[in-house]
């Protein structure tokens, strides 16, 4: 069975969230040394937390513009304020954010590469293709950047490029399904069909592994409407 995929939506990549710092490439809980009081920003990413694990936004943007309060010079804060501003539909906000989260810290890979995201989708290709270079040159390691970057490439007409970016995604984290299932619309692009099914069938078994049916049922349904 053929169909017509042309107006094809891939997925932007996320920085897992929310309440760890992020140094280079590794995540590690918040340490706050200089708060000791019972009101702390910790007590307000946990709340965050759960409350985005619930999927109820604006009472988490409100804990984490709280934590902000506390603690106004954590660039991971605006961030993480960032993700939950794109939920709520402000990615001028979540992009106000970036900016701050870069003024607070020049050397985090992740502030770009998020920034990179926001760009991209407000329609600034060019900023996002500047800011994932220097969030991939600052952490070559990190897979993040590649994929981004990526987007800004497709957007700018370069396939060839957007290939590229998420065979090195995929290289550098074979288990992250959104690689998977954006390489498999490079490779359908491309009339790759059969490398399309290879990568979608690989995302939806990687959702699953995750217990994430929505998007599983998502990729299995891309395989069907191409065979």
């Amino acid at each position: 069975m053929t169909s017509n995929l042309s107006n094809h939506k891939s997925k932007y990549f996320l920085i897992p969230y929310i309440g760890a710092a992020i140094i280079g490439v590794s995540i590690i809980p918040f340490a706050y040394t200089t708060l000791k009081s019972f009101i702390s920003p910790s007590n307000y990413i946990q709340s965050s937390n759960d409350l985005w694990a619930a999927g109820n936004y604006k009472a988490a943007l409100d804990a984490v513009n709280t934590a902000i309060k506390l603690d106004s010079k954590n660039p991971q804060l605006y961030i993480d304020r960032a993700q939950v501003r794109e939920k709520l539909g402000d990615e001028q906000g979540a992009l106000q954010d970036c900016n701050k989260a870069i003024e607070l810290d020049p050397k985090s890979s992740i502030a770009y590469a998020v920034r990179a995201k926001f760009r991209s989708k407000l329609g600034d290709n060019q900023g996002a293709l500047q800011d994932s270079n220097i969030a991939i040159k600052l952490a070559p390691e990190f897979y993040g950047g590649y994929s981004n970057r990526g987007f800004a490439r497709r957007n700018l007409g370069d396939t060839e490029g957007y290939l590229q970016d998420f065979n090195k995604a995929i290289q550098l984290n074979a288990k992250n399904p959104t690689a998977h299932y954006n390489r498999a619309w490079v490779r359908y692009d491309l009339g790759d069909n059969q490398g399309a099914i290879k990568d979608w069938q690989q995302a939806a078994n990687l959702y699953l592994q995750q217990g994430d049916t929505k998007e599983y049922l998502e990729a299995i349904e891309k395989i069907k409407l191409i065979q």
